[in-house]
């Protein structure tokens, strides 16, 4: 019979045919995990360790797709329709082991820590998964096409005598099916502003500036009648586990500051330019009881609390942020106490000192100041 095309595919090739379907929808659209991460907040599922969220992501993009799709090729009319010669089933068969062997890998890889193996897996794809995708990709266009010809051709019998020969639109066909999910994949890896690239190049510059988190108190102190702002903001953290932050806030500090512990008044910094290029410092100045602001010249506050930011372009580029606030005592120009901490955008990762999960500037402020709380 040579490389016939049986009218009838058998329960294993439907089950092969759904397993290619799982693995491209899981490239361009999985609709189960999908609806996983509307359920369940993206930065807890971060939180767990890396092996358990490449299984949950198996068990999302393949195996109940996978089994759907099954079901639905078993009980409907899809699955008779459908004509694929006995190449095209072992060609899917062979694709199919190599991704299911690359996820196991992948797996197994992010149960060592460090992310060395991962990225070497990672790096090998190249030649495993993509061609294997690839495979699958042209595996479907000559099944769609065999089918089409099969169905105007009016026949349901085995047969090898209709002419599969492809033919200039087949190629057409098969070009456009391949060049999409490539291109898709290509950019998702690698191209500029990729997530994965981001996350890639991101990991040992974040584990790297890590070493330099942390809040660290020179001089202990004992309360504040004023506090110089400058800018006046904060930044605010919560639910930190495992690295990961699950909420994320910030904004002005000062007041609520003042009208939570016992000082006497705040000032605040405020910088303008004008279109020259030139930067001009306005100070303003809160007593405690009293909603107005007042214009002053200069400051008369014991502390300052400087923030700033201490990364650059180049993390910025890959999704890194870090953030320092120092308090200077204003008359000895000497630092009390500094906060670094520094926030990865790729998995909300953080890294700084958050005592009970929770990372806030004006906790810091307090606890270096040793400001004593307002009793109600």
């Amino acid at each position: 019979m040579g490389n016939t095309i049986p009218s009838q595919p058998t329960k294993l090739q439907l089950l092969n045919i759904a397993i290619s379907f799982a693995i491209l929808t899981s490239l361009v659209y999985p609709p189960i995990k999908m609806i996983f991460y509307a359920l369940v907040e993206h930065a807890v599922f971060k939180s767990i360790p890396a092996y358990q969220q490449h299984l949950a992501h198996g068990f999302l993009n393949h195996w109940v797709p996978a089994t759907l799709a099954y079901l639905v090729l078993v009980v409907t009319p899809l699955g008779t329709w459908l004509k694929a010669s006995r190449t095209v089933n072992w060609l899917l068969f062979i694709a199919n082991v190599i991704v299911i062997l690359y996820t196991v890998a992948r797996i197994l890889a992010s149960t060592v820590q460090g992310g060395g193996f991962s990225y070497l897996v990672i790096s090998y794809s190249v030649v495993t998964a993509l061609p294997a995708i690839l495979l699958i990709v042209f595996s479907f266009a000559r099944i769609i096409i065999l089918s089409i010809r099969f169905r105007s051709a009016g026949t349901g019998e085995e047969t090898s005598t209709v002419n599969r020969a492809v033919n200039g639109h087949d190629w057409v066909l098969v070009t456009i099916a391949s060049a999409i999910p490539t291109m898709f994949g290509a950019y998702v890896g690698y191209g500029d502003g990729s997530p994965f690239r981001e996350a890639r190049a991101s990991a040992p510059v974040f584990e790297e500036m890590c070493k330099g988190a942390g809040d660290k108190v020179y001089s202990k102190k004992n309360g504040a009648k004023g506090i110089l702002f400058n800018p006046d903001a904060g930044a605010l953290y919560t639910d930190i586990k495992d690295g990961v932050s699950r909420s994320r806030g910030g904004g002005i500090i000062a007041n609520g500051l003042m009208y939570r512990y016992k000082i006497q008044f705040i000032e605040i910094a405020k910088h303008s330019s004008s279109p020259q290029g030139d930067t001009s410092v306005t100070y303003y100045r809160k007593k405690s009881g009293d909603l107005k602001k007042y214009p002053i010249e200069l400051p008369a506050s014991e502390y300052g609390v400087f923030t700033k930011t201490i990364t650059g372009k180049r993390e910025k580029s890959i999704g890194i942020t870090g953030k320092r606030t120092e308090i200077i005592d204003l008359h000895t120009q000497e630092v009390v106490a500094s906060s670094v901490y520094f926030v990865s955008r790729s998995d909300w990762r953080f890294c700084g000192y958050a005592p009970n999960g929770t990372y806030s500037t004006d906790a810091f402020i307090s606890r270096s100041l040793n400001l004593k709380p307002i009793k109600k």
